[in-house]
This record gives C-alpha cells, sequence and structure tokens, in this order.
C-alpha cells in the first residue's frame, strides 16, 4: 500500500464543495493533479490510489484524469457516483487540440476497431459467504496466489482482510470465462460483480491495463458504458 500525502484539500474545502457538476460535456483547465492514497476519501474501505485534480472548475478526484494533463484545457464531464462520498468525479471526455486521439469509444465501435488479442479471464473468489470477481491476463491459478500473498503481506483490500479472517481457506475459486481480448473480458468482469452482487469488490470492476470500461452519456442522455482507450491503441493498431 502507498503511503501517498493527503493534499491541502478537504470535503469542506471550498473547491470541493463547489467544483462543478455536469453530466454535459464542458471544457475546464487542468491546474495540478496529485496520486492520493484513498482512505483519505472513504476511510477503511478504498486502500487503491486516486488522482485528486485541481481545475478551474474546482476540486475533483478521477481515475481518468492524469498528470499529462496538467496545464491542459480537457472536455469532462463529473458528478458523483454509486457511493456518495461527497467529492465529486471527473472523467476525461477528450484532450482539446488533439484531434488524431479519441479517447473514449462505445462498446460495439471500439469492438469493430480490430481490438488487439489478448488472452484474459474473469475468475470468481467465495470466501465465507461473500464472494469476490477480478479480472487478469495473468494465468488465473497465479492471481489467486497474489491476492493469498499480497493478504500475508498485509494487504487492505477488503480480498485481503477476508482471506486472513478465514486462514487464507476459500470456499471456492472457479474461472468464469476466458476471452480473446481485454475489452470483452472487462466487460464480463462488471457484468459478474454486478450478477453476483460481490461485497469484496472495492469497485464496479473494468479496469484493465490498455482501457478501462466507464460510464458515459449517449446522445439520449441516457448513461452506457463507454471504452476508454488508455493509451490510443483502437486509432493506430
Amino acid at each position: 500500500m502507498s503511503n501517498l500525502k493527503q493534499t491541502k484539500f478537504t470535503l469542506n474545502s471550498e473547491e470541493v464543495k463547489n467544483a462543478k457538476v455536469s453530466r454535459d460535456h464542458f471544457a475546464t483547465t487542468i491546474l495540478g493533479c496529485n496520486t492520493v492514497n484513498g482512505s483519505k476519501y472513504k476511510p477503511n474501505h478504498w486502500r487503491y490510489d486516486i488522482q485528486e485534480i485541481e481545475t478551474s472548475d474546482g476540486v475533483f478526484i478521477s481515475e481518468t484524469v492524469t498528470t499529462e494533463h496538467i496545464g491542459k484545457s480537457i472536455r469532462v464531464w463529473s458528478g458523483k457516483n454509486d457511493v456518495d462520498i461527497g467529492w465529486i468525479w471527473l472523467n476525461l471526455v477528450s484532450v482539446e487540440g488533439v484531434s488524431d486521439e479519441p479517447k473514449f469509444y462505445e462498446i460495439q465501435e471500439a469492438l469493430s476497431l480490430n481490438v488487439p488479442n489478448t488472452t484474459c479471464f474473469v475468475y470468481k473468489i467465495e470466501l465465507g459467504n461473500e464472494c469476490y470477481v477480478g479480472f487478469t491476463t495473468q494465468n488465473p491459478e497465479q492471481r489467486l496466489n497474489g491476492h493469498i500473498s499480497k493478504s500475508k503481506e498485509g494487504g487492505m483490500q477488503k480480498i485481503n482482510k477476508a482471506f486472513r479472517k478465514w486462514g487464507y481457506i476459500y470456499s471456492s475459486f472457479e474461472v468464469i470465462g476466458e476471452y480473446k481480448n481485454e475489452i470483452e473480458g472487462l466487460l464480463s468482469e462488471i457484468r459478474n460483480i454486478d450478477k453476483f452482487n460481490c461485497s469484496l469488490n472495492e469497485n464496479l470492476g473494468g479496469q484493465g491495463k490498455d482501457f478501462n470500461i466507464v460510464p458515459n452519456k449517449n446522445n439520449f442522455d441516457e448513461e452506457i458504458f463507454t471504452v476508454h482507450d488508455k493509451n490510443s491503441i483502437l486509432n493506430s493498431y
């Protein structure tokens, strides 16, 4: 677990309380970006790192805006997610002035763009009466052993605490599916976390090496899942 600075902003800071909320895309300038341990925003729950973003429209947290965007004008949308922690999430749409670098695609469009072949797996672990669904490009048994090793080393995610609680004895471990690319695997992870109501997952899933599956708004003002092409692979592959 990282031990990162907490920054000067709190939930009561004016820049946080008055951060712009808009499901419509808007332009903002990134003034600063700090990597912060997630426990700042939800103590004893989130242990992974989150980006805290200073902008011309307030201070947000984000998984898609990073230090590479400092000083740039970007198009975004913002709002709270299903777990209301007070802070507003900032979601990247595009970087202004970069017309040849699309970032987000609707699912069918992304899958039509010759997604690189990457064998990946979605798996489920049951511990007691709780479960965890994960995504991996590793051998699934190797990923299971990684969870156990991290738990023994003091990992603080819910899955790590559950392994320690049950003495590293799991009720069951199964591979739900094998997939030919990261996008299909990440979509399956999200579906199965929801299907099995996985209380040991920290979030809704969908975070990969080259792609993230994230909610966005379509032309009908509906929230849909879209593919975030983190490394601009699809338009160059």
